[in-house]
């Protein structure tokens, strides 16, 4: 195995050693303690978040920082307190992507910091485990270079502690520990697979059979140095003289010397998407991106690591100059920043809510909103007339009740507005009446019996829907259609792509009503079998794909609702709430 190590000071550098040392040692002077780091005694993984779920016990301590950040946030630090003086307003830890970073009897938890607005400093709260027991709350922040590296000088490493006079164990403050280097020794170190390709920072070594950690960023503190004092000597790189050990160390917190491990060990993200300039000369662009891409990314942290974030979601970690950037995600990204080059104002809330919040998502949005349920609840009270009413939703929000006032007892269906001249509509709502009797014009008694699910005609006016957004640069996960009936209330989501929008003529949505209500006669009054035989009309009669369909429930939950494999029964996922 090769190894290479270097200070932060000489990062930049870092990729041109070659060294041989087995491991990189922390040596305190006082303490004879050493930190060995070696491929063998340290595991790193990106994890997502059913791992966070999983691993129940951060969440106090994530919630609680949560919660400090809001208070600095609403009541801003003077400049007198022991509080860091670095803004770390309007930020909050992000759950969805973090880091672990096992070392010997310590476990570290990286959460990225992510604003709704570009940060001069990127940011990671690091919680530090021993046996399994808290042992530390950091921050740690430092600033990007123009060619993407880690600015050595820019580190700051605080500590978040409990508040003496608060009487919560949850209420924290920021205690400053160092300002750029100071008293803390920052040290990366890269694991070398040693072998032929000089496999590293996370790629699979076939010799040795084991996949390489992550490159890692380590801290040790000394307690009782200067500020500016502190530090070890390392050698010119690339002569061989390097001793890779640095003269600090030493715990944190006690001063007693028994921790054998590091104060903080975390990934040093690098920016992978972007130009960069390797010292060699070497520019690395995996995105073609244009000049204007690249200062468009490069001006908001903020949305470049929402990008690296989903990056990770996919299992995408490219590794500048040869890693693999598959066609989604290059689609991802420069859809992302076509899109806040043409919204400018917006943050990535925005983008989310539009084009990667997923149906679930977006129903619960719209089920936390009030005038969407006054508006439900509206149209539940009119299941039992003898027309249907609606409401239809345009692209800015507002909402038009639309009260089918031309309908008769036979004619019944609601009319919306012509759909390839109205093209403002982003969604519908309408009823599905309950099954009443009449007596017709020559006396006889006529029995109106409907089924409780969308009709093909229903689907029509989506996919026109669909089309007017395709053709208006609009999302197509905003679009939505919603049928509610005493039976259950139903809703309609598109997750498929342009090329799966349909059009129907008016004779063909004549015919397919027909044989809707022929095949769905037996099937509409039970639950189950309704919503199958819906589904597979859907797809085998109206070759319809990427329609989702969900069960909106009286309890507030929506249920996911789609064919199994052979089509001969449903399966049902409850959204997350």
């Amino acid at each position: 195995m090769r190894k290479k190590v270097s200070l932060l000071m000489l990062m930049g550098l870092v990729l041109l050693l070659s060294g041989c040392r087995e491991e990189l040692d922390y040596l305190d002077n006082n303490t004879q303690n050493t930190y060995q780091l070696s491929k063998d005694n340290v595991k790193t993984q990106i994890l997502q978040r059913k791992d966070y779920e999983a691993r129940s016990f951060l969440k106090p301590s994530v919630d609680a920082v949560n919660a400090y950040l809001k208070s600095q946030h609403a009541a801003p630090v003077s400049s007198s307190s022991k509080v860091s003086s670095q803004d770390i307003s309007g930020i909050a830890l992000y759950t969805d992507v973090f880091e672990e970073v096992s070392y010997l009897n310590a476990t570290y938890y990286s959460f990225y910091l992510i604003g709704t607005e570009a940060e001069p400093y990127e940011k990671k709260l690091i919680l530090k485990y021993t046996d399994h027991q808290l042992a530390g709350k950091y921050i740690l922040s430092y600033q990007r270079l123009n060619d993407f590296r880690i600015a050595p000088n820019s580190f700051r490493l605080e500590k978040l502690v409990s508040s003496p006079s608060s009487g919560n164990e949850n209420s924290l403050i920021m205690s400053e520990i160092s300002l750029s280097v100071g008293c803390t020794n920052y040290t990366i170190t890269t694991f070398n697979c040693g072998h032929d390709g000089n496999h590293s920072n996370g790629q699979f070594c076939e010799v040795d059979g084991i996949r390489m950690p992550y490159d890692v960023v380590s801290s040790v503190y000394t307690a009782n140095c200067q500020p500016g004092t502190a530090g070890g000597t390392v050698g010119t790189p690339g002569d061989g003289s390097g001793t890779g050990i640095p003269t600090g160390g030493g715990p944190v917190e006690g001063g007693t010397g028994t921790d054998q491990t590091p104060d903080i060990i975390t990934l040093p993200t690098t920016a992978p998407l972007y130009v960069i300039q390797r010292p060699k000369g070497i520019i690395c662009n995996t995105l073609n991106l244009d000049p204007e891409e690249i200062t468009q990314i490069n001006s908001n942290d903020n949305v470049r690591l929402r990008i690296y974030q989903y990056l990770a979601l996919w299992g995408i970690n490219p590794q500048l100059c040869n890693g693999i950037m598959t066609q989604e995600a290059e689609e991802f990204i420069k859809a992302a920043l076509a899109y806040f080059k043409d919204h400018p104002n917006d943050n990535w809330q925005d983008y989310y809510n539009d084009y990667l919040a997923t149906p679930c998502e977006q129903i619960k949005a719209q089920r936390n909103d009030a005038t969407f349920n006054n508006n439900i609840t509206n149209l539940q009270d009119k299941t039992s007339l003898k027309k249907e009413t609606g409401y239809i939703q345009k692209n800015g929000g507002d909402y038009v009740y639309m009260d089918n006032a031309n309908a008769t007892d036979e004619y019944n269906s609601l009319a919306l507005p012509y759909a390839p001249t109205n093209t403002y509509i982003k969604g519908y709502m309408h009823t599905h009446v309950n099954d009443y009797s009449y007596t017709n014009s020559e006396g006889y008694v006529i029995e109106k019996i409907g089924v409780k699910i969308f009709s093909p005609s229903d689907i029509k006016y989506f996919m026109q829907m669909l089309k007017n957004a395709r053709n208006n640069n609009r999302p197509l996960g905003n679009v939505y259609a919603i049928m509610i009936a005493t039976m259950n209330n139903y809703q309609i989501r598109f997750s498929g792509n342009s090329t799966q929008i349909k059009e129907f003529t008016e004779q063909q949505e004549m015919e397919l009503n027909e044989d809707f209500a022929d095949d769905m006669k037996n099937k509409k009054n039970k639950v189950k079998t309704l919503e199958l035989g819906f589904l597979t009309f859907l797809e085998e009669k109206m070759q319809i794909t990427g329609v989702n369909l969900y069960r909106m429930n009286s309890d507030g939950s929506t249920t996911e609702i789609h064919l199994n494999p052979d089509k001969t029964d449903t399966v049902e996922n409850t959204c997350p709430i």
